[in-house]
């Protein structure tokens, strides 16, 4: 196989598909290429809106299983993984791409790790694509409990800081989940995952920290949940004692 690296292996090396001396030829071609870094952004973000498009449209047709929503379900967390980390390795400088395995390959639960992928690439833009704003109140709870298959209350953090800017639909391997978006009046963001079958989600509130980012998970009525954002442990343990977790630590 000839080293030149074209257009088939950028999208190969996105999809996770190249062997892995081809991977480490990509990598060494994109450190010093930035012109091909910037086509692989722009592959990255063409994946992420169709992968995020619409979590359901896979499912319909009446020949459609469990077992092959299951199977698409996980298919799209790896891809939404993987063009979550090109477009981080791209923001962040190809220099720091040790960033993104360290970020993406915590020990986080499956759904936890959707979260913070998608909350990586779409959240921290300055316009993030919403399926529902904000504006469209009752509207929003709607749509999220007919494809969720739970009610959903939308959580009000005026209170403390965040107004709610609007929502969308990703898909886990357990199925479709739905992320609300937050940010307060410095333009800091933070998202709240809400998966109906969250498997590994703890009873109360669990904490980690890595390059910036606090993540928090716990399971509460009807949910886990999932929250993401650049803050610290303590803002963020005090937004998930609003939202209800247990287990935060009371400070005494």
């Amino acid at each position: 196989m000839t080293d030149e690296i074209d257009e088939c292996d950028l999208h190969a090396y996105l999809d996770g598909e190249l062997d892995p001396a081809r991977e480490a030829l990509v990598r060494a071609h994109l450190e010093n290429n930035p012109a091909d870094r910037a086509r692989l952004r722009t592959y990255a973000e063409q994946k992420l809106a169709l992968v995020l498009a619409g979590p359901e449209a896979a499912s319909q047709g009446a020949g459609a299983t469990a077992l092959a929503g299951r199977l698409l379900a996980r298919q799209r967390v790896a891809l939404v993984g993987r063009a979550a980390a090109a477009l981080l390795l791209v923001a962040v400088g190809w220099g720091g791409h040790g960033l993104a395995d360290r970020l993406l390959g915590r020990d986080l639960p499956e759904y936890a790790q959707a979260a913070l992928e998608t909350h990586e690439a779409l959240a921290e833009m300055p316009d993030p694509p919403m399926e529902v704003a904000a504006a469209r109140g009752p509207e929003l709870a709607r749509f999220l409990a007919a494809r969720l298959g739970e009610p959903v209350e939308v959580p009000e953090l005026r209170a403390i800081g965040f107004r709610l800017v609007g929502a969308r639909l990703v898909g886990t391997e357990e199925g479709p989940a739905a992320q609300l978006v937050y940010q307060d009046d410095a333009g800091r963001r933070l998202s709240l995952a809400l998966v109906p079958e969250g498997e590994g989600a703890p009873e109360g509130l669990e904490v980690s920290e890595a390059e910036g980012y606090v993540v928090g998970v716990w399971r509460g009525r009807g949910f886990a949940y999932a929250l993401v954002g650049r803050t610290t442990q303590d803002r963020l343990e005090q937004v998930a004692s609003a939202l209800g977790a247990s287990g935060v630590p009371t400070g005494e």
